[in-house]
């Protein structure tokens, strides 16, 4: 009888957190909603927050597979294999969850995340080899996401308008 108790007021409180996180899933966004600072490194990785700083989205690509240069290019994101665009909310601020390489005990959770099926991104490198070395390429890229849609792991669907990326530092590694 202790433990169907115990079992019984574990699975509510599980309930309980759990649909709390669903219950904060940001809906109805748009391209407006990032207003933060985009920010990024790698080879590439953009991003751009929401002014609470817990939706982001995020530009991932690499530069020789897309074969990238100072003239703007256009993918079609349903079509272009290497090039991913995505949405991700977390349960609190995320400010340093990108491009840092920093231990963070509390660090936040991921609540949800849509992935972009299809849209277009306009990418153009707007400085080239700004720092080179053996193990980094650092330059500035500029990247235009234009209606996109976007469906999370239960089959939501999010569009979202235009998020721009302006002279974004790229190509240099945390750490």
């Amino acid at each position: 009888m202790k433990n169907l108790k115990l079992f019984i007021s574990f699975f509510l409180v599980s309930t309980l957190i759990f649909s709390c996180n669903k219950d904060k899933i940001i809906k109805n966004f748009t391209g407006s909603t990032f207003t933060e600072q985009p920010m990024g490194c790698g080879n590439f990785f953009v991003y751009r927050f929401n002014l609470d700083e817990d939706l982001a989205i995020t530009v991932r690509g690499e530069r020789d597979e897309l074969s990238l240069n100072t003239d703007e290019q256009i993918f079609d994101l349903e079509n272009t294999a290497g090039l991913n665009v995505a949405i991700v909310q977390f349960n609190k601020s995320a400010l340093n969850s990108y491009c840092n390489d920093a231990i963070e005990y509390s660090a936040p959770e991921i609540i949800n995340n849509w992935e972009a099926i299809n849209g277009t991104v306009r990418i153009q490198i707007t400085e080239d080899s700004i720092s080179v070395s053996e193990y980094e390429l650092i330059y500035k890229v500029s990247i235009k996401v234009e209606g996109i849609q976007c469906i999370d792991s239960d089959g939501n669907t999010q569009e979202v308008d235009v998020v721009e990326f302006s002279n974004v530092t790229v190509g240099w590694l945390p750490g």
